[in-house]
């Protein structure tokens, strides 16, 4: 501080605006313009950087600089010293513990003072997370584009340790035995020494349960070991300790709560965990999880492809699927070989007929016919004639399908070649096989129920999709699982499906889970009961959960909308909107706003669907809803009072511990308002699919809320014209009063003034006339009467002059509007003996004389409101004048109008004061000023013709 300017000094010291900067989570430092040399830091520089006060301003911010980032500064101070501001400039310092860290940049010049003020966030959080992320994006991409799992670990373990620094990673499978755990891939970098340990110990395995592969594997939980080498139960620690590796943690892979890998790390240094690092790689491995289990299948459903392909050739063995529409069939490449026909996309019925014994043809014919008429399983013995005349002895077996209406499709089966025994045993080993490898890896649940309904067989998906274990439901009634409003159905659909052999039917239930849930499960059964191989109902469950809930949420958006569109009050409808959302979300509490202004007001907050009156004005960037309106988007978290965006006072006032919030944005994308949800029930986390339902929600209600808004403008459009109508009415009906008055006074002054002067004057002249008829003896007594006729006439003058300027002043046509309103203030202050003060007066002004006469007739009628209720004793008055407009103000010091009066429609001195500056487009404000009143009149002169009366 002792290098600032004294006036920056100063002022950092009188008002401990330094204490201010210090206690900010920002970097705050002044530097010289001249050089770039720091003058002042906060406190937060010293705890970020390392340096201390002193050492920090006693270097050039050059040096705390990362190298590679220097052009970028040497380009931003050249453009601070020709004066322009830096904002959100990206680069990197060195701290001085010889870390570097990422920072964004804002600097002001203030060339006067020859300083720069810059502010600086730490913004090395966000960039790893960006680097996180793109590592993320690289595996993901990696995974899809390569087919090989060796590869693909191979590429992942390349690029964590490229990313992380790491010297050497390691990815472990279960071997095609499912007994040992053995390595698949590794990634090492150029150390010898390294490379010569991962070369001894390729051929190592772990065993499930033992060691520390196969606890990780077991547990499905990480591990870090530091010192590994002295680890005596890791059974390569001969090996690693001819290296300089010290550290060995390793992260399990798992996939529906069934570890598929490991990915394992080393370290040179010896480490105590590094949480960091460690949360790194289990994000990652939870999200390469699915990847992973995907690759290691497809592997193994080619490898079984593979297998299947062999075992069809050593056993002639053929597998064809049979369409009744078009009457082609699809053949595996083994039954070419078996009927010696040349490969080929499809095979025609008749090229098939061919080579079909003559004796067979009939009774093969007669049997596919009735497999198509009673839906019944294609099962015939027959012989075929190849085309060098051998003839081979076929068995075909085929299942009919059907589509959702039950509609016979095709026959699919498989042919085998009887000709020897050998092969017919190789071919039944191999179908078994190829069944077994497609349940196995089937994601849909097989079950097989006996006839009083209770279970007989579960394929293992039961475990992946319902969360038991098959022995756990075995010979248990299904009945047990099914929930309560299904019963009734699924009792139906088993007893029908009983009676009817043969035949297939397609329901909905809702099956409970092993975690107590409920599931949607779409199940296709089929009485096979008289069929000895499986002797129960065949059932084929699929789940169906998720769909079902996007149904269900677009039945109640549906609804939703109907009913918000219905309300023609927005209060309404961002109160339903906001009931809605808790329900479809199923939380506890919510709040909605309306963009009001700058502003967005929220005035309600619902708790259990029960409304608290509260209302907050949320300002742009404020607060969840404030960063939601400001960024257009969705904002979720889990964890509310620790997000730094979250209000506090709002979280501890509503106890509310985790948020989802969406913009409501109109047809041109600009916010109308906010939709928040809080807290979801039972302690449950907001999920993507909220995110999803909350936008949907957010945009049915868009339309609604616009259609509300523009509802209630023309209501109030029209409630306005019908009151301007009104007072139109009322106003001409009052000038039409005001005028009648006007000439029944006039009426009056000209008869009691002007007649009666005018009488006498006419009796007098009649008195004189009588007295010329006469010779006059006394001059003396005309004389007398001639001077009080030249009174009276004077008199009469007079009146004849005032009663002229009450009706216009002629000061107003001659001497303008100046003049006309000093001149009526002083006649008002004669009248009714009250100061009236001209504040400000221009000596003469260039308007029009219709503005004049508005300005002039305004005046007089606040004089006369002032006359008759101010009660007031001074009055002033300023007139003033500019290129723009002509302003008067009318200022008294009486007891002050009330708003009553001045919302008062029926106050027709109030409301013809205002018509008369809106004919020219003008202002006309009147309000209590404490004391007094104040009335304000401003007209525009370059806008101000007169507009035609609107009726």
């Amino acid at each position: 501080m002792e290098n600032l300017p004294p006036k920056y000094k100063s002022l950092l010291s009188s008002v401990d605006l330094e204490g201010f900067f210090d206690l900010s989570y920002d970097l705050y430092l002044i530097a010289s313009i001249a050089d770039g040399t720091p003058l002042w830091i906060n406190q937060n520089v010293i705890n970020v950087l390392g340096y201390s006060e002193e050492e920090f301003l006693a270097k050039k911010i050059e040096e705390i600089i990362y190298k590679d980032d220097l052009s970028i500064f040497e380009t931003a101070i050249h453009h601070l010293f020709d004066g322009n501001s830096l904002s959100n400039l990206e680069f990197r310092f060195n701290t001085k513990p010889g870390n570097i860290i990422w920072i964004s940049l804002n600097a002001i010049p203030l060339k006067k003072n020859n300083i720069i003020i810059c502010t600086v966030r730490n913004i090395n959080k966000r960039k790893e997370a960006d680097e996180e992320l793109k590592l993320l994006k690289n595996l993901v991409f990696a995974y899809n584009q390569i087919a090989d799992i060796e590869q693909s670990f191979k590429i992942t373990l390349e690029h964590i340790c490229r990313f992380a620094g790491l010297p050497m990673g390691e990815a472990w499978i279960l071997d095609k035995y499912q007994e040992s755990i053995v390595r698949t891939a590794e990634w090492f970098n150029k150390d010898l020494k390294v490379q010569n340990y991962s070369y001894k110990t390729k051929n190592h395995k772990g065993k499930v349960g033992k060691g520390i592969l196969g606890t990780v594997w077991k547990t499905r939980r990480q591990k870090w070991i530091q010192d590994i080498g002295n680890q005596k139960n890791f059974i390569r620690f001969k090996q690693i300790r001819q290296t300089n590796l010290n550290t060995y943690f390793l992260t399990p892979i798992v996939s529906r709560d069934k570890t598929v890998a490991i990915i394992a790390f080393y370290l040179y240094e010896s480490s105590p965990k590094n949480e960091k690092l460690f949360n790194l790689i289990k994000y990652l491995s939870v999200n390469l999880a699915s990847l992973v289990e995907h690759k290691i299948t497809e592997q193994k459903l080619i490898k079984n492809e593979k297998l299947l392909n062999q075992a069809q050739k050593v056993a002639n063995l053929g597998i064809w699927e049979y369409d009744f529409k078009t009457k082609r069939s699809i053949w595996s490449a083994g039954l070419f070989e078996i009927t010696g026909l040349e490969k080929q996309q499809y095979v025609e019925f008749e090229q098939f007929m061919e080579i079909v014994h003559p004796d067979d043809k009939g009774f093969l014919l007669l049997e596919l016919d009735l497999s198509y008429s009673n839906r019944k399983t294609f099962n015939y013995n027959f012989s075929i004639v190849r085309k060098n005349s051998t003839v081979r002895n076929i068995t075909a077996k085929a299942s009919v399908t059907t589509d959702d209406d039950g509609n016979v499709v095709s026959l699919i089966g498989i042919m085998q070649d009887l000709t020897t025994i050998r092969e017919a045993e190789e071919e039944k080993q191999n179908l078994e096989l190829y069944f077994h490898s497609l349940i196995e890896n089937e994601f849909d649940v097989k079950v097989i129920l006996n006839e009083d309904s209770t279970f007989k067989y579960l394929s293992p998906s039961i475990k992946d999709v319902l969360g038991y274990n098959a022995s756990e439901l075995f010979n248990k009634p299904v009945i047990n699982y099914i929930h309560p409003d299904d019963i009734k159905q699924a009792t139906e659909k088993f007893a029908f499906i009983l009676k009817e052999k043969e035949q297939k039917i397609t329901t909905e239930i809702r099956f409970k889970k092993k975690d107590e849930s409920y599931c949607y499960l779409e199940i296709n059964l089929k009485n096979l009961i008289d069929v000895q191989a499986i002797s129960g109902i065949i059932v084929n469950a699929s789940d169906i959960t998720r769909r079902k809930n996007y149904e269900n949420t677009l039945r109640t958006l549906l609804m939703a909308g109907k009913k918000l569109n219905s309300k023609l009050n927005v209060e309404q409808a961002l109160d339903y909107l906001v009931e809605e959302g808790i329900k479809l979300l199923d939380c506890e509490s919510g709040v909605a706003g309306l963009r009001v202004g700058d502003c967005f007001i929220s005035k309600k907050y619902f708790h259990n669907l029960v409304p608290e009156m509260f209302e907050y004005e949320w300002l742009p960037g404020e607060g969840i809803p404030g960063y939601v309106v400001k960024n257009k988007k969705v904002y979720l978290t889990n964890n509310s009072h620790d997000d730094p965006i979250a209000c506090k006072n709002w979280c501890d006032k509503f106890n509310i511990y985790n948020t989802i919030c969406a913009p409501i944005l109109d047809s041109e994308s600009e916010v109308l308002g906010f939709l928040r949800i809080d807290n979801k029930k039972n302690g449950a986390v907001f999920t993507n699919e909220d995110v999803e339902k909350l936008s949907l929600l957010s945009q049915t209600a868009s339309t609604a809320i616009q259609n509300s808004i523009a509802y209630q403008k023309i209501e109030a459009a029209e409630f306005q014209v019908k009151n301007s109508r009104e007072q139109l009415r009322r106003l001409s009906a009052h000038l039409q009063s005001a005028r009648e008055e006007e000439r029944t006074r006039i009426a009056r002054e000209i008869h009691d003034e002007l007649g009666q002067a005018l009488t006498g004057l006419k009796m007098d002249l009649s008195w004189i006339a009588k007295k010329l008829q006469k010779p006059v003896d006394n001059a003396d007594i005309i004389k007398q009467k001639l001077s009080t006729m030249d009174s009276l006439i004077d008199e009469t003058i007079t009146s004849v002059r005032k009663i002229a300027s009450e009706l216009r002043p002629g000061v107003l046509d001659y001497l303008g509007l100046p003049a006309a309103i000093e001149w009526q203030a002083q006649e008002f202050q004669n009248r009714t003996g009250i100061k009236c003060i001209i504040e400000e007066l221009p000596a003469d002004i260039e308007i029009s004389n219709d503005i004049s006469t508005a300005i002039f007739r305004i005046f007089q009628e606040t004089l006369t409101n002032i006359t008759r209720h101010a009660e007031a004793s001074e009055v002033k008055v300023s007139l003033s004048f500019t290129d723009d407009e002509v302003n008067l103000t009318v200022k008294d010091n009486g007891k002050g109008i009330v708003n009553d009066k001045i919302e008062n429609h029926k106050s027709f001195g109030l409301l013809g004061m205002e018509e008369r500056a809106r004919l020219f487009n003008g202002n006309f404000k009147i309000f209590a000023s404490n004391p007094g009143t104040t009335v304000s009149v401003i007209i525009p002169l370059n806008d101000s013709k007169l507009k035609p009366l609107e009726l």
